[in-house]
């Protein structure tokens, strides 16, 4: 699938489609992150569609402190490019399919976050590379997109010293 400057797809169906759309959404604001930010913050309700028992407590409270300054990284100016990933809870607890390429902390998080839950990545490149900047993780809640980054950091939201 092209988006701005061309996109390609790991994983079908609306979910990625949805995901190519805001991909391409993120290029074009790219020097005005906060209002697509905004959009994609979870609401209180969400937390439960994506984290399990105890951990949506916890997420809460990460998330709230997270929101407040969110650090997130968009492309630059170099980055034309992107390419879309995503892996089910299931891999990220087996370690299988895209689980690999997602960073370390996930594989912890999978026990806490809901059976079949699928998480999302835009990695926005400079055309013709691989490696760029990752934007995870990314689910879609009632058809709605909703960014939860580093979310492996909910299970340290009670240790000292716990950042946002």
């Amino acid at each position: 699938m092209a988006g701005c400057g061309g996109g390609d797809q790991e994983g079908s169906g609306d979910a990625a489609g949805g995901l190519a759309q805001l991909a391409d959404e993120f290029l074009r604001v790219r020097h005005d992150l906060a209002p697509l930010l905004a959009k994609l913050q979870a609401e209180l309700t969400d937390y439960g569609k994506v984290f399990t028992g105890d951990t949506v407590v916890a997420a809460i409270r990460h998330y709230d402190g997270y929101w407040r300054s969110p650090r997130v990284l968009g492309p630059t100016d170099r980055h034309s490019a992107y390419r879309l990933s995503q892996v089910t809870t299931e891999e990220l607890a087996a370690g299988t399919g895209a689980a690999p390429t997602f960073p370390a902390g996930y594989r912890d998080v999978a026990p806490r976050l809901q059976p079949g839950l699928t998480v999302h990545r835009i990695t926005f490149h400079e055309p013709g590379q691989s490696l760029g900047i990752d934007l995870d993780a990314l689910v879609s809640v009632a058809g709605r997109w909703r960014l939860l980054p580093t979310p492996w950091l909910v299970l340290d939201v009670d240790e000292p010293g716990h950042s946002h």
